[in-house]
């Protein structure tokens, strides 16, 4: 028998008057607990959860087996709020028993006596929380080689001191999620923005006690669905501070060491490090990203002496879906750090991330015009190696091919020539060009040549030149919202692959050996080529010294990456995607290639994943379900790419409903659900699955009854 409190006229659940009731008496010295949450609400700018908990205590008699049921309100802040702010509203409290001197972490009996044998709860197990809700966090400190100021590293408090209503929880309903392309859409249940690590394990406490999925997002770069949930989304944007920095780490190429918010952008990092002469080694084509999500899908750059991006962290820390927070490296936790260093968001939530810098300088950069034929010619020679960092954007009707190539330089800052066809008006004129192809895809051809002819020149010749800063010459205009289908394959098929698809695109299709047809199809141009070198030699002589599991790059040789990119001139979808990239993703696997994680492959399945990556899935899928056995970050995406289709759903994991058009934006919305199995888990019987359109009134006056209902041996 148990203490049981219940709220007094709480007017929060369908109108429910809640009374005062007893029961007696307290709990026996030792006891197994576990909790399990039932129902979730919310209502007034607080979320309660109904917790069911099932004790288990034993004496000389043998077991005697209980339960009972607490009811905890959180309230939701906005983001410039503190706990103080919410000090006038309704005093909620965790409901749980009266009794608080139980020994929930007693130790097990002697196993020789079966009556006497600890019970166990598999994964459902919460025997770390005590009677009075004390929230864990654990104290782990920062890396060794930067400051142990917590205050400054954002380490955990005392464990002892901190309750989960003691930390805030940030979040505002009704927000639109869509990415930077706007081609998907979504309208999560809450947008939570933390602000400290121990919001974020606040966070993740509630998402499981609530059966919620999480979903972290950054900028939204990333076009595909990956980041829709109509679950909950976290954004780190208000972690995005410089927490240390340490200079003169001179071994492997570094020059110093910095300390950072997962949620900090590129661009910011760039910015904050060049007060100490600091700057990041490699950059992709744009720098609104999050470190969180730039290196969580792969991104890199364009040099043969740089890989990924996610190569210059030397540890970072997660939560994981139990709500730890975990350091891991190379050294330590070498297989989850192994699997965050690409985690594609399905490993946990990456609060901060020890990067390796390099010393600030200019760069020289040069850009010319060349036929295809010289640049394949040149490919095995000195394309690739002529400079530190080098780039092609191949236009694929006029056969010519843009080359960029830049290195490090001492000479002072020069401006590129100013471009009259390169600014403003290139940019709205090429916008409207494509849009006129929406509905006569013949005229792309003769688009191509005018636009590019005049932005750079008609025939063969050196373009403009420029020294900029790094951090600044690496980057490009990606324009307005595209399609991108981006390939990794082995460098050295990279002029079959070029040649292959030009006969196709010109309507060659058997010496082109593409098994589609290119009839009346017309594609967008520039297509992107790129290079990287992934490879475990290269990678020895990084930050991070070992490969992440997903790491798209080849891992014995060079990368090439081929960039398929569809413009959405005024949202519209080009009418020749689903043929051009059913083709072009058809070569890319017969070549050895995988797809770059971020980008829009669309046909890939699970089997296909699994054939490209081997024995590296099977371990990143290991460490995945060791640190999220109930799939809280797990969705749709991963489901389709990574786990397949025919197996059980996870407990939290949220599957598709469906997508929709979204006529005002173009695009797709995307609506989803967890788990039904994650809804049935109550103590009133089934409950119907939640959607996040639906009210989470749950509990109907019939069901009181219930709260005082007991289980007896």
């Amino acid at each position: 028998m148990l203490d049981l409190l219940l709220l007094v006229n709480a007017p929060v659940l369908k109108g429910t008057t809640w009374k005062r009731g007893k029961i007696s008496p307290a709990f026996p010295s030792r006891a197994f607990i576990r909790a399990q949450t039932n129902v979730f609400a919310i209502k007034a700018r607080h979320i309660f959860t109904l917790q069911r908990h099932d004790v288990k205590d034993y004496n000389e008699q043998g077991y005697r087996s209980s339960a009972y049921l607490s009811l905890t309100a959180h309230t939701i802040l906005p983001r410039s709020s503190s706990m103080a702010s919410a000090k006038g509203g309704p005093d909620f409290e965790s409901l749980y028993a009266t009794s608080t001197d139980t020994d929930v972490d007693a130790p097990s009996p002697s196993k020789g006596d079966d009556t006497n044998e600890a019970p166990s709860f598999g994964t459902e197990d919460y025997a770390q929380d005590s009677l009075k809700a004390k929230f864990q966090l654990p104290d782990l400190p920062p890396p060794q080689s930067l400051s142990s100021n917590s205050s400054a590293t954002g380490s955990n408090p005392d464990p002892t001191s901190t309750t989960i209503h003691d930390i805030p929880f940030r979040a505002q309903p009704a927000h639109r999620h869509h990415t930077w392309a706007k081609t998907f859409h979504s309208r999560p249940e809450l947008y939570i923005r933390p602000q400290t690590i121990e919001e974020v394990q606040k966070a993740v406490i509630l998402a499981r006690r609530s059966k919620r999925r999480i979903v972290l997002t950054g900028a939204g770069h990333s076009p595909s669905d990956l980041t829709c949930t109509s679950a909950w989304m976290m954004n780190l944007g208000d972690m995005a501070s410089v927490l240390d920095v340490k200079k003169d780490t001179l071994e492997k190429g570094g020059a110093g060491t910095v300390l950072l918010q997962a949620g900090i952008y590129l661009r910011d990092i760039n910015e904050k490090m060049a007060s100490h002469g600091l700057t990041m080694p490699n950059l992709g084509s744009i720098n609104a990203q999050s470190i969180a999500g730039a290196i969580s899908t792969g991104t890199h750059g364009s040099s043969m002496r740089h890989g990924l991006l996610a190569q210059s962290i030397r540890s970072l820390r997660l939560v994981t879906g139990d709500g730890r927070a975990l350091w891991c490296s190379a050294q330590e936790k070498p297989d989850l750090f192994r699997a965050a260093l690409v985690s594609l968001g399905a490993i946990g939530i990456i609060t901060e991330v020890e990067f390796q810098l390099t010393a600030s300088t200019n760069i020289e950069w040069h850009q010319s015009l060349e036929t295809l034929d010289t640049v394949l010619s040149n490919w095995e020679k000195t394309l690739w190696t002529q400079a530190e960092y080098v780039r092609c954007w191949w236009m694929p009707y006029m056969k010519h091919v843009i080359v960029w190539k830049a290195d490090k330089t001492t000479k002072p800052k020069r401006a590129p020539k100013p471009s009259f066809y390169g600014g403003a008006l290139g940019f709205h004129s090429y916008r409207i060009m494509l849009w006129a192809a929406y509905y006569i895809p013949s005229l792309l051809p003769t688009i191509e040549w005018f636009v590019f002819g005049m932005q750079y020149r008609f025939s063969p010749g050196p373009v403009t030149d420029a020294v900029e800063e790094q951090k600044d010459g690496l980057l490009m205009d990606c324009l307005f919202s595209q399609f991108v289908n981006e390939w990794a394959i082995p460098l050295h098929k990279g002029p079959e692959a070029l040649t292959r698809l030009d006969k196709w695109i010109h309507g060659d299709e058997e010496g082109s050996e593409i098994p589609f047809s290119a009839k009346n199809l017309y594609v967008h141009c520039p297509i992107e080529v790129r290079v990287s070198d992934g490879a475990q030699s290269n990678v020895d002589n990084s930050a991070c010294a070992v490969r992440g599991f997903m790491d798209p790059s080849m891992p014995d040789e060079p990368t090439l990456y081929l960039n398929a990119t569809l413009y959405r001139a005024f949202g519209l979808d080009p009418p020749c995607k689903e043929r051009y990239y059913e083709a072009f993703e058809w070569l890319m696997k017969e070549l050895g290639g995988r797809p770059h994680w971020a980008k829009n492959f669309q046909e890939v399945s699970k089997d296909d994943i699994s054939k490209m990556y081997g024995d590296n899935l099977t371990k990143f899928l290991k460490v995945r379900h060791e640190v999220d056995p109930d799939g809280m970050f797990v969705g749709p995406w991963h489901r389709r790419n990574l786990l397949g289709e025919g197996d059980v759903p996870l407990l939290l994991e949220e599957q598709a409903l469906g997508t929709s058009p979204n006529k005002s934006e173009g695009g797709l919305k995307f609506t989803g659900e967890i788990n039904a199995r994650a809804q049935t888990m109550s103590p009133f019987g089934s409950l119907q699955s939640v959607r996040s359109e639906e009210s989470f009134d749950l509990l109907e006056d019939d069901e009181v009854a219930h709260l005082l209902k007991k289980e007896s041996m």
